[in-house]
């Protein structure tokens, strides 16, 4: 039937023969392609096929987070449970991470040319208005702090934490 799946090496199967591509995902997951649409499967649980891209994994709490496309808009989803969405589908642009003092701290978003801010529980702690969004600082309570620009007429520069004060 031109189908693939995948069998451990005793026979036993692991992901049935119903998906037309399958392929790794740096390590973290297994994408597989049914009728052009993308899902995954991890160790944990599986995203069902209805996304147009599955890129980046990072592991957060004992859980692995994909950006996923769907229909041009990205969002975040999780292995922690079936099709489990973090960050809801519908920004330009999700970043894979941002980072202040080599820890994680959340996602910079975007809509329509402009940044803001998700932190990692999929909150959105600044709105995307902004032409640059920075992490400057995070303190030792996971807090961060960032740096937004805004160019334009408005030339605004502020600093917000994640109470989204600015």
């Amino acid at each position: 039937n031109n189908k693939t799946g995948i069998v451990d090496w005793k026979g036993k199967v692991f992901i049935p023969c119903v998906y037309d591509v399958i392929y790794e995902l740096a390590n973290f997951g297994i994408v597989v392609v049914k009728n052009e649409k993308k899902g995954l499967v991890t160790h944990k649980k599986v995203l069902s096929c209805r996304y147009d891209k599955i890129e980046s994994s990072i592991s957060f709490n004992d859980e692995e987070r994909f950006l996923v496309c769907k229909n041009d808009l990205w969002g975040v989803a999780s292995d922690a449970g079936v099709d489990k969405i973090i960050i809801p589908i519908k920004y330009s642009f999700v970043s894979e991470e941002m980072r202040g003092f080599n820890s994680l701290c959340g996602y910079e978003i975007g809509v329509k040319g402009k940044c803001g801010f998700c932190d990692f529980n999929g909150k959105q702690v600044v709105p995307p208005l902004y032409d640059s969004v920075d992490v400057i600082k995070q303190s030792s309570e996971s807090k961060a702090f960032l740096k937004l620009r805004m160019f334009g007429e408005d030339k605004r520069k502020g600093i917000a934490n994640n109470k989204e004060k600015i």
